[in-house]
């Protein structure tokens, strides 16, 4: 059970399984599980494709990974459903839990690819994580420069789209469509970060000031975009659910929809708040490196 009340599915993986036999009554405690979970169901899932030798591992792994969270993040939604209909004033407090029990599987996948980047060679980058290579351009030995956040404002219209894909995969996909998205995601920013900070500063910045620089510079708004994202999500699947589930003159669904465009609305903020730390503060604190 997620907080000793709630009733969940079948874990989707052993890993969950195991945890699941650890008692752990608290919110705090819920989320942490799930973000250690993540965490090793990605290590697993890419290493295990590589083991049987399946081209792009950190592909198929991320899918397998993604897919074997489903349930977890379905007990997300379950556990907000019950609070909020259970008590009609709590769903403000009940959509923060669930975005930031979202965020924790999110954080758990990024660490695992984080790990994975750290200990993989250019060899396994070029294998395991070209897809990834492909979609950024970038490259191991690349150096992370103020001069790679000029796109301006572009950078914002890029990741509106990007929360609207997010959108329309939770509504068409409900939990597997949010958690491919979160995954790919989670893989894409891990590994170039780890590219970036291995690229060095291309000056005289030691490599521990570098690292340092790279996550102050970059974590700020990916941390923010990510909220907008999983909250877009929370919204796309919170509109499949209730356009499906409920009449037209149900009051029920007034309030899904009233929940659906509050949240957009707070997913579209954090986009763009997001997006303005990253053309503006971004680049200043990478100016340090140089």
């Amino acid at each position: 059970m997620q907080d000793g009340t709630i009733e969940k599915e079948e874990s989707g993986n052993i890993f969950a399984g195991v945890l699941d036999l650890i008692s752990l009554p608290e919110n705090v405690a819920w989320n942490l599980r799930i973000g250690v979970e993540g965490v090793l169901i990605t290590l697993v899932s890419v290493y295990v494709v590589r083991g049987i030798n399946i081209p792009e591992a950190g592909l198929v792994g991320m899918s397998l990974a993604s897919a074997a969270m489903v349930p977890r993040f379905n007990t997300i939604l379950a556990t907000n459903r019950e609070r909020i209909w259970a008590a009609p004033s709590t769903g403000r407090t009940a959509n923060t839990q669930s975005a930031i029990s979202g965020m924790s599987i999110f954080g758990g996948m990024f660490l695992g690819f984080l790990i994975m980047g750290i200990f993989a060679d250019s060899g396994g980058f070029k294998g395991d994580f070209a897809f990834i290579l492909k979609e950024t351009g970038f490259k191991p030995g690349d150096i992370l420069s103020p001069e790679r956040f000029a796109m301006g404002y572009e950078v914002i219209i890029h990741n509106l789209f990007v929360l609207v894909a997010f959108a329309i995969l939770a509504l068409l996909y409900r939990s597997l469509g949010t958690m491919i998205a979160l995954g790919w995601n989670a893989s894409v920013w891990a590994i170039t970060l780890v590219l970036f900070i291995q690229g060095g500063s291309g000056g005289d910045t030691s490599q521990f000031l570098h690292t340092v620089i790279v996550i102050v510079a970059i974590m700020p708004h990916l941390i923010m975009e990510a909220f907008g994202y999983v909250i877009g999500a929370l919204s796309g699947v919170f509109l499949s659910r209730g356009i499906i589930k409920y009449e037209y003159s149900d009051p029920r669904l007034r309030r899904v929809l009233t929940a659906v465009l509050v949240l957009a609305g707070i997913s579209i903020v954090l986009i763009i708040a997001g997006g303005l730390m990253e053309i503006n503060y971004a680049p200043r604190v990478l100016g340090l490196a140089q």
